[in-house]
């Protein structure tokens, strides 16, 4: 711990953080959050959501989308596109 505190205390941590991964940061946020909300919608049977099923293709349309995006992004950093 004390590593981490002298790296962040004698460099400006905002130069060190590529675009590419504060973009991966955000996107994990958001989709993370998106799970929640499917989950709570599923829970209290709203719209759609009073169907089981609607609810779990929601699951695996929102995994999908959100691996493929933070994948992309991942790839298009590394590559510096």
């Amino acid at each position: 711990m004390g590593g981490l505190y002298f790296w962040v205390s004698t460099n400006n941590i905002a130069d060190a953080i590529p675009v590419y991964a504060r973009f991966g940061f955000l996107l994990t946020f958001l989709f993370f959050n998106s799970f929640a909300i499917n989950m709570y919608l599923q829970y209290k049977k709203i719209g759609k959501w009073k169907e089981y099923v609607y609810g779990e293709k929601s699951y695996i349309a929102l995994s999908l989308i959100s691996k493929s995006a933070l994948g992309w992004i991942i790839v298009l950093g590394t590559l510096r596109v």
